[in-house]
């Protein structure tokens, strides 16, 4: 019996966790008599390590099927705007960021959807990049945006570029089309 109940917990928790539906599983031990919950509760902290390291498993299969294709690769980022973008500079800063979606609501740069990245990162064929370098003075500095779609871990291509404050609207076409 108790197994029974152990395997319909794990049935459930499998569905919960895809559905990350944390509140279905606290539900579910609600239900249960208090004397069996320490044993279900460890048999549920298995199964989510189970579950947790399969998840991880295939995310790492798929990675490395995707690097052995050359479609996933740690990319340059830095080393592909400077060559790509001619005014590119560290000098007072800056940031990459992948795009991945817009955000129809806003005309800013908030309208852009996407993660900051680092300079050297893990990469898909394609993954469009904004690259905002800041160079100038100090006092006088320059900020320019530079959307790259990166082909390999060196190579990227140069989409479009602005400079000044209506840059999200001036490459928000490039995007669009782009995505």
């Amino acid at each position: 019996m108790m197994l029974e109940r152990i395997l319909t917990l794990g049935e459930r928790i499998d569905i919960a966790l895809k559905a990350e539906s944390i509140k279905k599983v606290v539900e579910y031990l609600s239900t249960i008599p208090l004397q069996n919950k320490s044993d279900i509760i460890h048999d549920l902290n298995e199964l989510i390590t189970i579950h947790a390291k399969q998840e991880n498993d295939k995310k790492i299969a798929e990675a490395d099927k995707l690097r052995s294709s050359g479609e996933l690769f740690i990319a340059d980022l830095d080393a592909i705007a400077s060559k790509l973008a001619g005014d590119h500079s560290r000098y007072n800063g800056g940031w990459f960021k992948t795009v991945t979606g817009l955000n129809k609501n806003t005309e800013d740069g908030y309208s852009l959807k996407g993660d900051f990245v680092k300079d050297k990162t893990q990469l898909k064929k394609g993954t469009l990049i904004l690259d905002c370098s800041i160079s100038g003075s100090r006092k006088n500095q320059v900020k320019r945006y530079a959307l790259i779609k990166i082909n390999s871990a060196s190579e990227g291509q140069l989409i479009a570029t602005s400079e000044g404050k209506t840059w999200a609207i001036d490459l928000l076409e490039a995007i669009e089309k782009n995505l």
